[in-house]
């Protein structure tokens, strides 16, 4: 499944285990859900820049039992993770300790969601569904190599669609812009 990254070659990647990679298709999207150990390595690693934004659509609900990490993406060397959904259910940067206050995972309707994380001036912003949520003094620097789980796949994120990594910092109408368009 396509899901929005296109590296310098073109290829989308390489699915590890992959049998704990499935496709969804529900409430007309079409997603990959990460499981187990399942998880997309990317060809190359991206490095991020001053800027960036993730955008990501999810599907909820998500397992947020007690003492789980749920993997936005990470890196294939270290522990450089930016997204991540919190056991407590929140929404944050693993390597900061940093998690946006007043959003939990649990009280998502059953549904897509579109998840952003925006990365400018040393501060990294948190927007679900086309809203801002939170802002942290942090921002995530480094490469990436790994979508929809941790680097040692253990940590699977769950139903994703649309993956898109951005080099600019996108604002707040340009989120609203990319929710609206589903």
């Amino acid at each position: 499944e396509n899901l929005g990254y296109e590296a310098i070659s073109g290829s989308t990647g390489t699915f590890q285990n992959s049998e704990d990679v499935t496709s969804v298709n529900s409430g007309g999207k079409r997603g990959v859900n990460f499981d187990g150990r399942g998880c997309l390595l990317l060809p190359q690693t991206v490095q991020l820049g001053s800027e960036w934004t993730i955008s990501v659509w999810t599907l909820a609900p998500i397992d947020v039992a007690a003492r789980t990490y749920r993997d936005l993406i990470d890196s294939p060397n270290s522990q450089e993770l930016i997204a991540v959904i919190l056991a407590r259910g929140r929404l944050g940067n693993y390597n900061s300790n940093s998690f946006v206050e007043g959003f939990n995972a649990r009280e998502l309707a059953d549904g897509w969601h579109h998840i952003a994380v925006v990365g400018r001036s040393r501060r990294t912003s948190y927007y679900v569904d086309g809203l801002r949520i939170g802002s942290k003094r942090s921002q995530a620097r480094g490469t990436i190599g790994v979508v929809g789980n941790s680097r040692g796949c253990r940590e699977a994120w769950g139903v994703m669609s649309d993956f898109q990594m951005f080099a600019v910092a996108a604002d707040d109408g340009q989120i609203k812009g990319l929710f609206e368009s589903g």
